[in-house]
């Protein structure tokens, strides 16, 4: 890192070392580090041409604030051309030096000083800018500009009391050097721009013009003769001799080079001053100050220097009474109360010996000027005011242009990217108020679309409120030649009107009346002889009182003409950017948003002042980052035709779709682009193709495909799945219908033909009744697939506006497979039925129908479709002992949950006998478990019922024969084996009597036998009977 000492401390050794320096960074630290030694408080910095601040480390965040607030960006300060001293705040101040034309990397350099620095052995200021011009011609654009030569510099930057200036070949100042100040008074950014003959004595003029002409074809260094030049009527003739170096040859210059030395010394010993006072009064009187002593004992007043009448038209004569207070009271009213209140602080107030105030004056002519008087007191010692000296000055020019350079400063500094012209002319109207002290300003801007006049700001009394005409309009407009700004526009001059309030060309008489408004000022702001808009000063006191403004806004509307109408343009377009719903935003060419628009805070969440400095391509969901990089890198190449559809990280983290197009605009490095939300398009989108996938997938799975017909075009389109079902390979051609004539049935080719020898206007008008259905077998080699087209027989109508039909054909294979197999069943089904001898009922219990078999409608009469429930006609038939218990019991395992039923009942035939029957059913339910259907079968069981009872019959007499077998035929038997038993000793007449009863018994079992045998011959005859 360089550092100087004490020893170092020269500018031969700082420029060497500026020179060497290789960019503008290090040229700032080299002259930084130089100055730190001197003054260590100073700051420096400098601009690019690209408009970029280079700062050094040091600088604090509150001064790089304060920087940023100075907003060195604005036109303003683009547009300067002169050098300023501006307030960096309390202690501080700016001194900003701008390049003075000649091709340079650097566009300004700045400094910031301490206010209290004190100005030792060289001027400060002075110093500083020449050190700045070395900063400005040791740094050429790198984009073929030359760099001038160190020979030249030389030259240019003469010492002592020459003065280098370059001259281009029209004969113009575009370089002087900075001792031009100390020698002539002047900035050296005065000149610039001008011609050389401008300050040339017109005495001399033609000589000096004779000699530049002699030399012009020479290309030679020449001398030019003694003139006298000034560039201000204020400033004394200097008298100068200039050596003129031609190097309009010479491609790094292009012109002349002049060195001028100030011979005045040698020209003005004229005379001698034969004393001090007469060279007081001279000096004074050359100046054109009032200077005075006031004693304020005995309240006399001394003038020197230019008389009164000089300075503001006034004999003395013209004074009456105390001149303090005639004085005071020629003071503007508004300023007269803070001039003798500063005066009087000066009396009051002990330690107070200095006063400096300025103050509008009113002249003899009756227009205000303003004057800065600067006083000392003299006290004795007590300190009693004695005496008071003061210089009285006109400063009208400087502090119009103070007030000028202010406004333009502020309305520069006013202007943003993101606001309109409404709110700055506002702001601005109010600063005019302040700075001028006028009672109200407005400012009329001339419309695109319309030929008049609209208020679009203003600022203090509002002077349309009493208007009847106006109070319905909710805009103020003037046609061209009405009111005071009409009239303005009009004559293409400033205009001031008197008397306002009884002026008959001033449409607002009414309000200026109640507002007290007494004149009016209307100055029209023009640029290429075209109205732009005009501004309007008013006062309640007289035309005076605005006289002075007259010149000065003439001159600043010429000066920011160029800024309003570019505002304007601007203002047109920051009310598209913000009502726009889309995203609109400037970028880098490195993707860095410099500027966006409102629409993104409710698309993204984003405010637009959290994306401004930050990059694009963080915002982008880095998915698609690189497509984002890819069409940066085709913008950069040219092509800005191509939108892309980007996904965005919205703020809180969900993601929006942008459909984001985008231009290049090369001369300024940007991209301006503008972002669609079409997030729920693409929702939609999405769910369409994932709509189509189901859709596509279903197909498949449904053996389902899709084609369409064209008959004006003879060709058919065919879908991914038709190719599949025909076996046949896709080559994304259309098919015509020759080609598919022996593939498809011949009833549908017929039908295609049909459609193909329509007309156009047939065509648009052609609708079927109904749709078409075409049935076919394709048979493959080891497969039969049935395929059904279904046509629907009405026009459609493509983007390119041809007509065409609609059909799907689907492979129904399975379900002929499973028809035909049903039809098996069901044949099979009704053959077992015929071979059944069961009736088979099915009973909706949703729908409450009921079906029955017509097997049993032979011998019992019921209706084989009937309506559900207990009450039809086959519960009727049910035998009353038995109907109440059928019902309840196929209701309980309804109920219940069971899923079959059986009962055995009575039910009355056609011939009035009831038949035994046998019902059964199975019970389906619903996945609550809710009986759904019943499917039964009814059986006859009459016959089997009767065989029943005669077995139950038979069993009665074989339990009545046996019972007769064990207990009748038994008894007798076992009396004989008793009699048996008694017979062996017994006597003969008890033999007899034994024998007698034996003999009986044997009749009793005779007859037992008897009983037997005729009740199994009776149960034979019963059964025999039966069957």
């Amino acid at each position: 890192m360089i550092e100087f000492s004490e020893s170092d401390l020269s500018v031969s050794t700082l420029i060497e070392l500026i020179e060497r320096s290789v960019d503008s960074k290090e040229k700032l630290n080299t002259l930084y580090l130089f100055l730190k030694t001197l003054y260590p408080t100073i700051y420096c910095g400098l601009q690019e041409q690209s408009q970029e601040i280079q700062i050094l480390n040091h600088w604090s965040q509150a001064d790089i604030k304060l920087l940023e607030r100075l907003n060195l960006k604005s036109r303003y300060f683009l547009q300067q051309k002169e050098t300023l001293l501006l307030d960096f705040d309390a202690d501080r101040q700016m001194l900003y030096i701008p390049g003075c034309g000649i091709n340079q990397k650097v566009r300004a350099v700045f400094f910031i000083l301490d206010k209290h620095i004190s100005i030792d052995h060289f001027n400060l200021i002075e110093s500083l800018k020449l050190l700045a011009s070395h900063i400005f011609y040791s740094s050429g654009l790198n984009r073929g500009a030359a760099k001038v030569p160190i020979w030249v510099l030389n030259k240019m930057l003469g010492q002592g009391r020459t003065i280098v200036a370059l001259i281009d070949q029209e004969f113009r100042y575009q370089y002087v050097s900075p001792n031009v100040e100390a020698i002539l008074a002047i900035s050296p950014d005065d000149p610039i721009g001008k011609r050389v003959t401008v300050g040339i004595h017109p005495e001399d003029l033609n000589k000096v013009t004779q000699v530049f002409e002699e030399n012009l074809d020479q290309n030679t260094d020449f001398e030019l003769p003694v003139y006298r030049f000034r560039l201000n009527d204020s400033q004394p003739w200097s008298y100068f001799l200039t050596h003129i170096s031609d190097l309009r040859n010479d491609p790094q210059v292009e012109g002349f080079v002049s060195n001028t030395l100030d011979v005045s010394k040698e020209y003005a010993v004229r005379r001698e001053l034969e004393f001090s006072k007469e060279l007081y009064r001279v000096v004074s009187t050359s100046t054109g100050d009032l200077i005075y002593e006031w004693n304020i004992v005995s309240e006399e007043w001394t003038r020197q220097g230019s008389p009164l009448e000089n300075l503001c038209g006034y004999k003395a004569e013209d004074v009456q009474g105390n001149f303090n207070d005639w004085w005071h009271s020629q003071i503007h009213p508004k300023d007269r109360e803070q001039a003798v209140s500063e005066q009087l602080k000066l009396f009051e107030e002990e330690g107070e010996n200095y006063l400096l105030i300025s103050y509008r004056f009113r002249m003899r002519n009756g227009h205000y000027r303003w004057f800065q008087e600067e006083a000392r007191v003299e006290r004795d010692d007590e300190g009693q005011l004695i005496r008071q000296f003061g210089v009285i000055r006109d400063i009208s020019a400087s502090k119009l242009d103070g007030i000028g350079e202010r406004l333009l400063l502020n309305l520069a500094n006013n202007q943003s990217e993101d606001g309109f012209i409404r709110e700055e002319l506002e702001i601005f109207c109010q600063q005019v108020i302040e700075e001028c002290k006028v009672d109200s300003c407005e400012f009329w801007v001339r419309s695109t679309y319309k030929d008049q006049l609209n208020l679009v700001a203003f600022a203090g009394d509002k002077l349309t409120e009493q208007e009847l005409q106006l109070k319905h309009q909710p805009y103020l407009f003037f046609l061209k030649g009405e009111g005071l700004p009409g009239f303005a526009w009009m004559e293409k001059e400033a205009i001031l009107w008197d008397d306002l309030p009884n002026h008959k060309d001033f449409v607002r008489r009414n309000s200026a009346k109640v507002a007290k408004i007494r004149a009016g000022l209307a100055i029209p702001i023009i640029l290429e002889n075209k109205l732009l808009g005009v501004q309007v000063l008013f006062s309640k006191l007289s035309k005076e009182d605005l006289l002075p403004y007259k010149e000065l806004f003439s001159q600043l509307g010429q000066r920011f003409a160029e800024t309003l109408k570019h505002r304007i343009k601007d203002d047109e377009i920051m009310q598209f950017f913000a009502v726009s719903p889309d995203i609109l935003a400037i970028s880098d060419f490195e993707g860095k948003i410099k500027r966006i628009n409102g629409a993104v805070y409710p698309i993204t969440g984003y405010k637009p002042e959290e994306l401004v400095g930050t990059s694009l391509r963080e915002k982008v969901d880095p998915r698609d980052r690189e497509i984002l990089q890819d069409r940066m890198a085709n913008l950069l190449k040219g092509n800005d035709q191509e939108s892309v559809q980007l996904r965005f990280i919205a703020k809180n983290g969900s993601v929006c779709w942008l459909y984001w197009s985008s231009k290049v605009r090369t001369e300024d490095q940007l991209i301006f682009s503008v972002g669609k939300d079409i997030t729920r398009e693409k929702k939609s989108e999405l769910q369409r193709e994932s709509a189509l996938l189901r859709l596509k997938k279903a197909m498949e799975i449904s053996d389902l495909g899709y084609w369409s017909f064209f008959p004006e075009q003879n060709k058919i389109r065919w879908s991914e799945e038709m190719y599949r079902l025909y076996r046949i390979p896709q080559n994304g051609e259309d098919l015509s219908v020759e080609e598919i004539e022996d593939l498809w049935p011949a009833e549908l080719v017929k039908e295609l033909v049909r459609l193909r020898r329509l007309s156009h206007s047939q065509l648009e008008t052609f609708n079927s009744e109904s749709d078409l259905e075409f049935k076919h077998k394709v048979y493959y080699d080891e497969e039969v697939l049935w395929l059904t087209h279904h046509v629907v027989m009405r026009p459609n109508l493509s983007p390119g506006g041809e007509i065409y039909f609609e059909a799907t054909c689907q492979n129904r294979s399975r379900l002929e497979s499973h028809i035909e197999a049903l039809a098996e069943s069901e044949k099979r089904f009704h053959y077992a039925l015929k071979a059944s001898n069961e009736m088979i009922w099915d009973w909706d219990l949703e729908r409450q129908v009921v079906h029955r078999g017509h097997y049993l409608q032979s011998e019992i009469k019921y209706t084989e479709n009937d309506s559900g429930g207990y009450d039809n006609e086959w519960y009727q038939l049910i035998h009353p002992d038995d109907r109440g218990g059928v019902i309840q019991s196929l209701d309980t395992k309804l109920q219940d949950g069971s899923k079959d039923w059986y009962r055995e009942y009575r039910i009355q035939r056609k011939d009035g006998q009831y038949a035994f029957v046998a019902d059964r059913c199975f019970i389906i339910r619903d996945a609550k478990n809710r009986a759904i259907r019943c499917i039964g079968s009814t059986l006859d069981v009459s016959k089997s019922r009767r065989q029943m009872l005669d077995i139950q019959e038979k069993n009665k007499q074989l339990k009545e024969i046996a019972w007769m077998q064990s207990h009748l035929f038994r008894a007798p038997l076992a009396r004989i084996k008793g009699l048996m038993l008694l017979l062996e000793g017994s006597t003969e007449v008890e033999k007899s009597e034994f024998l007698r009863l034996v003999n009986d018994t044997l009749e009793e079992m005779d007859q037992v036998i008897h009983e037997i045998t005729q009740k199994t011959i009776l149960s034979d005859q019963m059964g025999i009977s039966k069957e």
